[in-house]
């Protein structure tokens, strides 16, 4: 049930319940290793990981928990693990209201990924949030999808 709580607790919002959350992962951090569950990157190891998701919510360490997120998003990408630790940050940085910087993970983690797959908005999806629509050409065109391609030109012309 403990790893259920910290897992559920990064869906709150800003509230005392999430340091009670972040209590909770410093106690699962020291239970023994048979009681510690791995779990896919970024949150291999979950107490740890969640703890630090948790912290950039209570804006406790910000800055240090984007950073582990994205050496985590830049791991996976050199392993060949797929692009859920990306997804993670894109989705951590939109919670945030940090668009351009999300914009900036998915172009450089989430550009050839399936759309439909992800569990967070694609590389077209925030460039309209951000209205770069010069990137969402320069990715679409990458892609070989012309009509993203011509929908960036058109709206990087728009915008002149």
């Amino acid at each position: 049930h403990l790893s259920s709580v910290v897992q559920m607790a990064v869906l709150l919002e800003p509230c005392e319940e999430l340091y009670l959350a972040r209590e909770l992962c410093a106690y699962g951090r020291q239970l023994s290793e048979r009681f510690r569950h791995r779990s896919e990157p970024p949150f291999a190891d979950m107490y740890e990981a969640y703890d630090r998701y948790l912290s950039i919510l209570t804006g406790e360490d910000i800055e240090g928990g984007l950073a582990y997120f994205q050496a985590e998003a830049d791991k996976s990408a050199a392993d060949g693990n797929g692009s859920y630790s990306a997804e993670v940050l894109v989705n951590l940085l939109l919670r945030l209201e940090r668009p351009a910087e999300a914009l900036a993970v998915a172009r450089k983690h989430l550009v050839n990924a399936d759309g439909r797959q992800l569990t967070c908005p694609g590389v077209a999806e925030l460039c309209q949030k951000v209205g770069d629509y010069r990137t969402l050409a320069a990715a679409a065109r990458e892609q070989g999808d012309a009509v993203h391609f011509l929908a960036g030109l058109l709206g990087a012309r728009k915008d002149e």
